[in-house]
Formats: C-alpha cells, structure tokens, sequence
C-alpha cells in the first residue's frame, strides 16, 4: 500500500502528510484571495471564519479537489487545485 500512495503522491506532488487527510484548516491568504477573485459575490467579504477540506482529485491533471465551508460548517464551494492555479464554483 505504501508503494500505491508514494506513487500517487509523485504524480499529483504532495505528500501524504501534505495533503491534509481531509481535515479542515483555516483559508490561507492566498485562498482567500483566489476566492475573492473567481467569486463575486464573496470579493467583498470576510473570509476569516471560512474553513477548507483538501480531497484527493479524479480529474486527471488536478492535485487535489477542495471543499470551502462557510463559518457555520455549510460547504459553500467547490475548488480545484491545477498545476496552473486554483479555480473555484459555488456548490
């Protein structure tokens, strides 16, 4: 099993102990600003009580899918984490 997630952590360039096992952690600055961007009605916002969840991506060339929860726990958005940036829709 080890020789399965070594491999998948190779393609897709994280670890495991990187990838964060689905735990949820506050928006770092960058997220938030990613956010702002791809999210209109969220550019104006304060974002500090929002939390994210990293999961494993299907999509072949993502590192990995993430899930935004507004402050009260509620998934408000789904992301997507390219090697080229991140983009980001409403759930």
């Amino acid at each position: 099993m080890k020789l399965v997630s070594g491999v998948r952590s190779f393609f897709n360039g994280q670890t495991q102990e990187a990838f964060g096992l689905g735990q949820r952690t506050a928006l770092t600055s960058s997220l938030r600003k990613d956010i702002r961007r791809h999210i209109a009605n969220l550019s104006g916002a304060d974002l500090t009580g929002y939390t994210y969840e990293r999961r494993r991506s299907d999509y072949p060339q993502a590192k990995s899918d993430l899930v935004i929860y507004d402050p009260t726990g509620k998934p408000v958005l789904d992301g997507r984490e390219l090697s080229g940036g991140v983009s980001f829709w409403p759930k």
